[in-house]
């Protein structure tokens, strides 16, 4: 099946495949064109170990998919096929043979007729087909082959699993150390001299153990996979030192990670151009990326993990943390005062200031955070960049009454 998963429509056993999976790898590689193909190819793809669910087969998907059908929730369009049959009878017994076949593309599938009225998915070897039932007449069948569906709608009915999700908004958005994040946090941790990754991880995404409730499952997932990402770039840096179990090919049932040799450090190297990420087979486990982004029930992949039982350096946290509390403060700081410059712009843009500059500093405090001196540095950079009259008097703004000290100057 030559297909891209980025095409705008898919064949239906790539359907089938992905609402089985959510995976487009998955999806895009389908060659079965037998749903028991398709299901014994996932079956040697998947390992099943206890501590996770069994992944949907496609006969399951087929179901799901079949109902959405029947209500007219989903609808494609299919290749018609008029097959044309001579039948003749000898020696009582009836026989059909197949003398034509007219084939014409871009029909509405289900067609007009009830999708009940269809016949059990068949199969050919160039895909699945649907006959109707009963046929026209003896001479004469109909079937429906190629039968493709728009995937914007199979992917509305069907999302992408929440993981991909995570890992794709995790990577559109660089890791942001969170609000009180410093090394005194890292009383918060158990005092041990190297840590498990998880605790570590859950830290640097939120500075505290517990999740912040207000947060859905794929922001979570997301945060601590940015912060992951940003704890083994240091790793590759060689600032953070990071110790696991090399993990071979899951083979027993009762034992899901075999070790590949003994505990140990893990080379700098590996962590190099972001090559690996959080895996969420197991807590403290760590995975190849490619893996993770591919195949999204990542457990049914053999490979999904590299190292497990993965510790990470304290001291080389508390060094790092400590470096990083003034960096984060600065880039705070940048931030609030970029903010406040473009604030600042805006309402030079809408005209003359309704405000003195002192009133302007109290409100840009209280929206972005920033003191004195960095309102002034805003203030100079929209006063720079967007020169506005009646902005250049940092006093009383046009209009505003004069107190009684200015009132007694001007009687004189």
């Amino acid at each position: 099946m030559n297909f891209s998963t980025d095409d705008e429509r898919w064949p239906l056993m790539a359907v089938l495949v992905w609402i089985a999976t959510r995976s487009f790898e998955r999806a895009r590689c389908t060659q079965a064109t037998y749903i028991e193909r398709a299901d014994s190819a996932l079956a040697d793809q998947r390992i099943d170990p206890p501590f996770l669910p069994p992944g949907p087969s496609v006969a399951t998907a087929k179901a799901d998919w079949w109902s959405k059908l029947e209500r007219g929730i989903i609808s494609g369009i299919a290749s018609k096929a008029t097959l044309t049959f001579e039948v003749s009878n000898e020696n009582g017994i009836r026989h059909r043979f197949l003398i034509d076949t007219q084939t014409e593309p871009g029909f509405d599938f289900p067609p007009s007729i009830h999708p009940g009225a269809l016949a059990k998915l068949g199969e050919i070897r160039k895909g699945p087909l649907f006959r109707e039932s009963p046929a026209p007449n003896p001479t004469q069948e109909i079937e429906w082959r190629d039968i493709r569906f728009a995937r914007a709608d199979v992917l509305l009915l069907w999302p992408e699993h929440p993981r991909t999700l995570a890992y794709r908004l995790a990577e559109a958005t660089p890791w942001t150390p969170p609000a009180g994040l410093d090394k005194a946090t890292l009383a918060l941790l158990p005092e041990r001299k190297r840590v498990a990754l998880a605790p570590v991880v859950d830290l640097l995404a939120f500075a505290r153990l517990e999740e912040p409730a207000e947060l859905s499952e794929v922001d979570k997932s997301a945060k601590r996979m940015q912060a992951a990402k940003a704890l083994f770039a240091e790793a590759a840096d060689e600032r953070v030192r990071i110790f696991g179990t090399p993990a071979e090919r899951r083979i027993y049932r009762g034992n899901p990670f075999v070790p590949a040799g003994p505990p140990g450090p893990i080379s700098p190297l590996a962590f190099a151009s972001d090559a690996l990420t959080l895996s969420h087979q197991k807590e403290s486990a760590i995975g190849a990326k490619f893996v993770a982004e591919n195949y999204v029930e990542q457990g049914g992949h053999p490979d999904g993990v590299k190292w497990f039982d993965v510790i990470v350096e304290r001291q080389d946290l508390a060094v790092w943390l400590g470096e990083l509390a003034p960096r984060t403060r600065l880039a705070r700081a940048a931030k609030g005062i970029a903010a406040c410059r473009d604030w600042l712009v805006q309402l030079r843009q809408s005209g003359p200031p309704g405000m003195t500059k002192d009133q302007f500093r109290i409100e840009a405090k209280t929206k972005f955070g920033i003191g004195s001196d960095q309102f002034r540095q805003a203030w100079e950079q929209a006063a720079s960049g967007y020169p506005a009259e009646g902005w250049s008097r940092p006093g009383r703004p046009p209009g505003a009454t004069k107190n009684r000290a200015e009132k007694k100057s001007s009687a004189k």
